[in-house]
């Protein structure tokens, strides 16, 4: 479970990087370190009653950035030309935010 300015190494295989949305605010992403993506990805969990949330990458100097509604949300060291759309997962809940 990741948060602002956290750092991530999953290893050998694969991996699922997970946060709550409101983990991170954008001050400091945190980084996955050896995101690699035919084997790892990326979930999101938010609160359902906002609506799903857009998300975008950005390829920033070889690394991808992944921003949850214009927020920095991760930094994937070295996936900035492979990690797409596929690689991420919104998970909608409501029970942890109640």
């Amino acid at each position: 479970l990741l948060g602002d300015g956290d750092t991530a190494t999953g290893g050998a295989g694969e991996d699922i990087f997970f946060t709550l949305f409101d983990l991170i605010q954008g001050d400091s992403p945190a980084t996955i370190e050896d995101y690699a993506s035919a084997e790892d990805a990326i979930v999101v969990s938010y609160d359902e009653s906002l609506g799903e949330p857009s998300v975008g990458i950005e390829n920033v100097n070889g690394d991808a950035m992944v921003s949850v509604i214009y927020v920095a949300t991760y930094m994937g060291k070295g996936a900035g030309n492979s990690l797409s759309m596929d690689d991420i997962y919104l998970l909608a809940t409501g029970a942890i935010y109640a």
